[in-house]
C-alpha cells in the first residue's frame, strides 16, 4: 500500500477560489508512476476513472481494475 494514499476527503479550489471538499471512499491517489506526482484514481459502481490517459497510469488502472472486477474509464466517462 507505499504507493497508495487514501484520503477519504479530497480538497480543491474551484477557478473562483473557492474550497470545496469532495468526499469518496473509492478515491486514492497512486504515488507510484515514474514522473513522482501523485495520479487521481476514483472507483465508483464498477469504474475505476482516471483523468491521466498515459501507457504507465492505464496499465496501473487495467491492473486495479482487474482486482475489482471493474472497468476503466476516462474522466468524461468514456470506456478505455
Amino acid at each position: 500500500m507505499a504507493d497508495w494514499v487514501i484520503p477519504g476527503t479530497v480538497f480543491a479550489k474551484t477557478p473562483q477560489g473557492k474550497e470545496v471538499s469532495i468526499q469518496s471512499k473509492g478515491f486514492a491517489f497512486w504515488n507510484g508512476h515514474s514522473s513522482g506526482q501523485p495520479v487521481p484514481f476514483d472507483y465508483n459502481a464498477g469504474h475505476i476513472r482516471i483523468a491521466t490517459l498515459d501507457d504507465e497510469t492505464l496499465a496501473k488502472a487495467k491492473e486495479v481494475a482487474s482486482l475489482f472486477n471493474a472497468s476503466v474509464v476516462a474522466e468524461n466517462s468514456h470506456p478505455l
